[in-house]
């Protein structure tokens, strides 16, 4: 049985084992484990026109939409919050829009967050989003 490799496979080999490979950090300089944490938090972009919306990159276990896995994920996804929160002066957020950001085998997601400074602001934009 004859094996063919051609270049295209070797590089394409070679891009997968070094991003496979390489420890990879969040958002905060902190490795990603997503055995022990099944979300992190990969980088943050804000609009440029509405400095209220963030574009949160999140990389997601697999299984963490799944029992266990589930209530960990939303404990740190509200962590996150909570820290960009106090970061820059936020009461609250609202998830406008999740958008699947897959690459190679990473389950990667760009969270659209509104946040708001006040209550009424949260409640105005909550209303916006509920009708």
């Amino acid at each position: 049985m004859n094996i063919y490799v051609n270049k295209e496979h070797m590089i394409l080999f070679g891009i997968i084992a070094l991003f496979g490979c390489a420890n990879q950090v969040d958002y905060f300089g902190n490795q990603i484990n997503l055995h022990q944490t099944p979300i992190s938090l990969k980088s943050i972009d804000r609009d440029e026109i509405d400095e209220d919306i963030f574009y949160l990159t999140f990389i997601e276990n697999n299984a963490s939409g799944y029992g266990k896995l589930a209530v960990q994920k939303k404990k740190a996804f509200a962590s996150y919050m909570n820290i960009i929160m106090d970061q820059y002066d936020y009461v609250g957020y609202i998830v406008v829009d999740i958008i699947p950001d897959n690459l190679f085998l990473e389950n990667r997601y760009i969270y659209e967050v509104r946040y708001t400074k006040s209550e009424a602001e949260f409640d105005k934009w909550n209303q916006r989003y509920k009708n």
